[in-house]
């Protein structure tokens, strides 16, 4: 898995807006994000066509959140931006002639699979008010619920649970 500049830059461009709680130009959300207007310009506008923004166009015009920030997930950002979040494109056509060989049996096919499926719940399990709320402990509670979602899954074998809680990282530590 790997997060996209334009992915990332795509939650950075929403968060500008849950932020101001106001309509925001092409031009502010660019100078608060380093951004040139052309950049900008493009993530929004792909923002748009997702319908996670609106614009207004005109004098007083601008971008608006389509809804509010707790309400937008960070998956839903990172997938309309770019596709799904987590692939693994060699073992979803086995039959076609172009997926993997070893179709049949194949041990790295629930690996994946469940990667995704860990990866996918915690960045839905995460809203565009909680990027914003910059709020370390939200993000910590949702990995001890992910993790404890695991540790009682019946497909894992009791010796490769994750812990039921994963241990706070110290205060020195998490700067």
């Amino acid at each position: 898995m790997k997060i996209s500049s334009l992915e990332e830059y795509g939650i950075r461009c929403l968060s500008q807006l849950a932020r101001s709680q106001r309509k925001l130009t092409i031009g502010e959300i660019a100078a608060a994000e380093g951004l040139s207007l052309e950049n900008a310009a493009k993530i929004l506008a792909r923002l748009r066509a997702i319908g996670l923004v609106t614009s207004l166009r005109g004098k007083e015009g601008g971008y608006l959140l389509a809804r509010p920030p707790g309400e937008i997930a960070v998956s839903e950002i990172i997938e309309g931006m770019n596709g799904a979040v987590f692939e693994f494109e060699r073992c979803k056509s086995g039959t076609d002639g172009a997926g993997c060989v070893h179709d049949a049996g194949c041990g790295l096919r629930p690996v994946w699979a469940h990667l995704g499926s860990l990866i996918h719940n915690f960045l839905s399990s995460v809203t565009l008010a909680d990027v914003v709320a910059r709020s370390e402990a939200v993000v910590d509670d949702r990995v001890r619920r992910i993790a404890g979602d695991l540790a009682a899954a019946p497909s894992l074998t009791p010796g490769r649970r994750l812990p039921a809680a994963v241990p706070p990282v110290p205060a020195a530590e998490s700067r």
